[in-house]
């Protein structure tokens, strides 16, 4: 059934063939047969669910190919921008879900092994890093970095208020960050793969060993 559902050839009663118990308990609430929008709901959650995991898993992988070459000085141009955009979507988007899934019954024992990982990823940064990586992440992924400029409220042609930066310092952050590196960005992106470099592979390992649960 996994392969129907990503294609979206996947049928209700396919669906009802694989949780036949879990099926039966909603038409009990709902009625037999279900009604049509409960159905493809049930539909829409399954291939979600499966292309939600094959992605996170895609992305790990991605992220330990791009901390692996540019470690090993084998990093093209394009590795560099797509470094700093996976390293922000798993210490920020990823973990943000992570931690919002923690009410959902078993679900906080089936992914031990993700919290594990995911909270000795987050140990090896401190708040400045996570600065740092959300701007270059940021650099690459939008047209205007707003949230590190002063921004006003114009009411009848006239400023009636001025709102300061979300990260008034990032900027200075990153430009020291750079200098210690000699002014060189890839040097500065070698030091951050080095750092999390063990707990990203690690990560992506209990990722696939969740995943591999039927």
């Amino acid at each position: 059934m996994t392969k129907s559902i990503i294609r979206g050839t996947a049928t209700f009663n396919d669906y009802k063939a694989t949780h036949p118990k879990f099926v039966a308990s909603l038409e009990k609430q709902y009625g037999s047969p279900l009604p049509q929008t409960h159905q493809q709901y049930l539909l829409d959650t399954a291939t979600a669910s499966v292309m939600k995991c094959e992605q996170v898993e895609a992305w790990m992988n991605r992220s330990v190919m791009c901390v692996d070459r540019i470690i090993s000085g084998s990093a093209s141009h394009g590795d560099y921008p797509l470094f700093w955009i996976s390293l922000f979507g798993i210490i920020d988007e990823y973990y943000n879900d992570l931690m919002s899934s923690k009410d959902f019954p078993l679900w906080p024992e089936l992914c031990t092994p993700i919290y594990e990982a995911m909270d000795k990823l987050h140990s090896k940064l401190t708040e400045q890093d996570f600065s740092i990586i959300k701007f270059m992440r940021n650099s690459y992924c939008h047209v205007k970095l707003d949230y590190i400029w002063h921004k006003v409220k114009v009411k009848g042609r006239k400023i009636v208020a001025v709102k300061s930066p979300l990260d008034h310092r990032v900027r200075d952050l990153v430009g020291e960050r750079i200098d210690a590196h000699g002014g060189d960005q890839q040097a500065m992106a070698h030091s951050f793969a080095l750092l999390v470099e063990k707990e990203i592979a690690s990560l992506r390992n209990a990722v696939i060993e969740v995943m591999a649960i039927k």
